[in-house]
């Protein structure tokens, strides 16, 4: 979903287009009454995760969304066009989206669990009603955070990992000490080897040469061909 949600427009707000996707405002098979329902309950879903402001939605004049978000006397407006709701990402988010949709109708709280009790604690699933926090884990310390999206519990996860470790990166080899080159490159516990390989070389430089070479009109056929096909265009 992340990836997809990479080439959407940068005008969108990923946080919205992925509570878009989540309460099925981008199923491509909704009417206009289908979408006028889904995003009110984008809406509402946006209000839980969001109790300092109020959200609205409705359907723009042109067919789109349009999503406000008031906040101190301040109104802020998001309009997402029928051409994106549309779209082959929007198309792909809906069905990503769809087997995560449970999970995330509700807000949850992720808690770290405490260091070393990773194998003896066996957390149960808490359920609540419709409202209510559910923790992931129960018997759990350290900062709370609040998991309304996907992407959210992704990002949380990842900086929990990221805790205690020194990452460095390097131009070459040469610029690695030596207690660094043997444990990253040199000793075979720990190095990787990945080997490559040209397979069909033949179709690989045909196609180059189409796409990049000085005669135009093979480049212009094998757009017109696939023009209708293409996903993830960055321009």
């Amino acid at each position: 979903m992340r990836t997809l949600m990479r080439y959407a427009p940068r005008r969108y707000d990923s946080t919205l287009i992925e509570g878009l996707a989540i309460n099925d405002a981008l199923n491509p098979k909704l009417d206009d009454a289908g979408r006028a329902k889904a995003i009110v309950k984008v809406a509402e879903w946006l209000n839980n995760g969001d109790p300092e402001a109020q959200w609205s939605g409705e359907m723009s004049s042109e067919g789109g969304y349009l999503l406000k978000r008031l906040w101190r006397g301040v109104t802020d407006a998001y309009i997402f066009e029928k051409g994106f709701l549309v779209s082959t990402e929007a198309r792909k988010l809906a069905t990503l989206a769809g087997e995560q949709a449970a999970t995330y109708a509700t807000v949850a709280t992720l808690k770290t669990l405490k260091k070393g009790a990773a194998e003896e604690a066996k957390p149960e699933p808490v359920e609540g009603e419709e409202g209510e926090e559910q923790a992931v884990e129960s018997d759990t310390k350290g900062k709370t955070v609040v998991v309304t999206r996907p992407s959210e519990l992704l990002d949380a996860v990842l900086a929990a990992g990221r805790r205690g470790l020194s990452i460095q990166r390097y131009k070459g080899l040469g610029e690695m000490n030596a207690e660094q080159l043997w444990e990253t490159t040199l000793d075979k516990a720990n190095r990787s080897l990945l080997r490559v390989e040209v397979a069909q070389a033949d179709v690989a430089d045909e196609i180059f040469t189409r796409l990049m070479g000085d005669i135009v009109e093979p480049r212009r056929e094998f757009i017109q061909e696939n023009a209708l096909s293409v996903a993830n265009l960055d321009v």
